[in-house]
């Protein structure tokens, strides 16, 4: 090997090595300002802040779960998430999505069968009272009961309310 080749690993930092690939927190970091060859997180990147929303989200899914279904709890555990995202959406509305040019009326009436066929389902379980006709909720109900699904299936439904709030 050529001694150009070799490259002295840059075991010291300080202001007279202006190129070293380490860097130290100066006063210039402290400032909002990068030295070169530091890395800066993408706008709204803010790892700490996104842990803690995250562990807030979770521990308030996982005591929400644990209430007893159609109790005064339960029922202020999934309005609470609702007026403050309300709020959100009132306080600060989303930019508006430009509607289309045109509305594909075979992918549409798709959607609106789906929708009404399950509205069918469910009034004809409640007209019924059959076990033999559950309804779609009867249905799902035992998937969701063990409580670490019941948390996961709050989490996903808060996220799906934000990503309407967001957008």
């Amino acid at each position: 090997m050529a001694a150009e080749d070799v490259t002295e690993p840059a075991a010291t930092v300080g202001p007279a090595d202006p190129g070293s690939r380490i860097s130290s927190p100066g006063p210039r970091a402290a400032a909002g300002r990068l030295e070169p060859g530091e890395a800066k997180l993408p706008l709204g990147a803010r790892p700490a802040r996104n842990a803690v929303i995250g562990i807030g989200l979770i521990s308030y899914a996982w005591i929400l779960a644990g209430t007893a279904p159609f109790s005064m709890k339960a029922l202020l555990g999934v309005l609470l998430p609702g007026a403050v995202l309300g709020g959100i959406a009132y306080g600060r509305p989303p930019e508006r999505i430009p509607p289309p040019e045109s509305v594909d009326a075979t992918g549409f009436s798709y959607w609106i069968i789906c929708v009404a066929l399950l509205f069918e389902w469910e009034a004809s379980a409640v007209r019924d009272n059959s076990p033999w006709h559950p309804s779609l909720t009867d249905l799902i109900n035992p998937l969701l009961a063990p409580h670490p699904v019941k948390c996961a299936a709050i989490v996903v439904w808060l996220l799906a309310g934000w990503a309407l709030v967001k957008r």
